[in-house]
């Protein structure tokens, strides 16, 4: 097959952790199929760096990733208001780019990764072109988006209503889904996959050497962007609780964002900084070398699908204390991890004592198998092959919407 991945969740050449999951996802793919990808950049998200940094996108607008060709139109669009008109924003921003892209490479299939307004896009795109489109749900488009108002939650629900298939990255999304009242046959579960290569098991005497952590203290690791929806926050309040009970450890926050400065008055204010500190981003390698160095991995988010972390940390052998939301309960195990209500700073900071203590009276143990192991990028991308492939073996007829029955220009979204 042809496929075109549409997101503007995907790394840029001024971002190159962004999205890495469809990156890797992405690549899997093109193992099989010929793939080409169009990353909408947000224009405040260019013109910052452009101010930050001086880089700017080259004159074409164009890179390849992992062999693959990958478009970077602007996106306009106006911050912070009239949301629910994203949809019809990044089309008008990219459709050029678009209309380019499928003239060029002819794919059989269009996927977007999250719901709106990159699915919107990706719909508009399918239509004109003929083909089938499929709308990957994030998590938080869904689960937090579509909250924020009624014309969000129109757009949403309109986009996933139109879409040939919609995949969703947990048991957990895919319900909140069908509660929209999406047609439960077009609704997959496809869970990310972890790169094993990379995350496995390491137990030697050099891992906390080659990323300089003390060796007689208890390290315990958190990963995300800093922000709110991460609940880093809750997380520093219950390191402060902790503190009261034990000094045996020292919390490590990799990752960047908006919330670094009120983070660090945070740390500061409540007097943290020698147990608990913001390590910025690290590459994949290094942040694998960290999830196997750490007694524990802790998740103090609000709302997640099915949380990377999650799965690169089961992956390195890492045992878990997180918040008991979206599909983590899905893959947590009893007998390994703690899971605690979000938002509860005092329940989180007791979870992470009882989990050192139960480490200590193990560590000559071996910890029994996990009920849930992680999917591979292989295994991920086969999954959602299957869909496509099926998707487009349908008559045009057959599906969502004919292309001889409804152009783009006349498709109301919302």
């Amino acid at each position: 097959m042809r496929i075109l991945f549409l997101s503007n969740v995907f790394p840029t050449p001024s971002q190159s952790t962004r999205g890495t999951f469809n990156r890797t996802l992405v690549a899997a793919l093109s193992r099989k199929h010929a793939v080409r990808a169009i990353v909408p950049v947000p224009w405040t998200e260019e013109f910052g760096d452009l101010f930050r940094s001086g880089s700017k996108l080259g004159r074409d607008r164009t890179d390849w990733v992992d062999g693959i060709r990958v478009d970077y139109p602007r996106f306009y669009y106006p911050p912070k208001i009239l949301r629910a008109q994203y949809g019809r924003c990044m089309w008008w921003s990219a459709r050029k780019t678009v209309s380019r892209v499928t003239q060029e490479f002819a794919p059989n299939a269009i996927v977007a990764y999250w719901s709106h307004p990159d699915g919107e896009v990706a719909i508009r795109a399918a239509r004109q072109a003929g083909i089938p489109a499929v709308v990957m749900v994030g998590g938080s488009d869904v689960l937090i988006l579509a909250r924020q108002s009624k014309s969000r939650r129109r757009a949403i629900v309109s986009v996933l209503n139109h879409a040939d298939a919609v995949v969703c990255v947990s048991q957990d999304i895919a319900r909140h889904v069908g509660e929209f009242g999406i047609a439960h046959d077009k609704i997959h579960v496809v869970y990310r996959g972890v790169d094993a290569q990379r995350f496995h098991v390491r137990n030697d005497g050099e891992l906390r050497s080659e990323i300089g952590v003390d060796h007689q203290q208890r390290i315990l690791l958190s990963v995300g962007r800093l922000v709110p929806v991460k609940g880093f926050d809750t997380l520093i309040d219950a390191y402060a609780e902790l503190r009261q009970k034990r000094a045996d450890f020292r919390a490590y926050i990799a990752g960047a964002g908006p919330l670094r400065s009120a983070l660090q008055r945070q740390i500061d204010q409540l007097q943290l900084g020698d147990c608990v500190s913001l390590i910025g981003n690290t590459s994949p390698d290094e942040l694998a070398r960290w999830y196997q160095a750490a007694d524990v991995c802790v998740l103090s988010s609000r709302s997640e699908g099915v949380p990377n972390v999650m799965l690169e940390s089961i992956a390195c052998g890492t045992p878990i204390v997180a918040t008991e939301v979206g599909g983590i309960a899905e893959i947590a195990d009893p007998n390994h991890d703690r899971l605690v209500p979000a938002g509860d700073h005092g329940a989180l900071a007791n979870a992470i004592d009882d989990q050192l203590g139960r480490l200590a009276a193990t560590d000559d143990q071996t910890p029994p198998e996990r009920a849930f192991e992680p999917w591979s990028w292989h295994r991920s991308a086969d999954e959602l092959s299957a869909i496509l492939e099926n998707l487009t073996r349908k008559p045009a007829e057959t599906r969502q919407v004919s292309p001889s029955k409804q152009t783009v220009s006349s498709l109301q979204l919302h």
